[in-house]
């Protein structure tokens, strides 16, 4: 499991292309490389409910 905590939303939105460009980098295809091992992922979004 990897959790990770945003500053904001926002921050979290300006992540994703340098996310893209470091695969890319190294030719990483996550969804290629988890079907080939047998990880399923269940990826999500949450919230402090005490907010």
């Amino acid at each position: 499991m990897t959790m990770v905590q945003w500053q904001s939303a926002d921050a979290m939105e300006a992540a994703k292309p340098a996310v893209i460009d470091a695969h890319a980098a190294v030719s990483f295809a996550p969804v290629a490389c988890f079907d080939s091992v047998g990880i399923s992922s269940g990826l999500g979004n949450y919230e402090d409910a005490a907010r």
